[in-house]
């Protein structure tokens, strides 16, 4: 027969693994991709938010992304002079 010496530590053993079975985990946050909470403005107002909330170094990045993809002269001259804007405050 088991010796109860042995029987305590295999039964304080088992009740360690459950105790760190049932406790609660800390939750990790999962991480956003950046300008998902601004998903819902336009290219333009998103860089009004952007520069508003002085976050001129991602208003930058926003603006080299818009200018890739505009194809319209006039918008791109826009874009332009707000990016040299920008440039100048920071």
């Amino acid at each position: 027969m088991i010796e109860p010496a042995l029987l305590v530590l295999i039964f304080l053993v088992a009740a360690g693994f459950l105790l760190l079975y049932l406790t609660p985990r800390e939750k990790t946050k999962k991480s956003t991709p950046r300008g998902k909470e601004f998903e819902w403005l336009d290219d333009f107002a998103l860089l009004l938010v952007l520069v508003k909330s002085r976050k001129y170094v991602e208003a930058l990045k926003r603006v080299k992304k818009i200018l890739r993809k505009e194809r319209n002269a006039e918008r791109r001259l826009i874009l332009e002079k707000f990016r040299a804007e920008v440039k100048k405050a920071v």
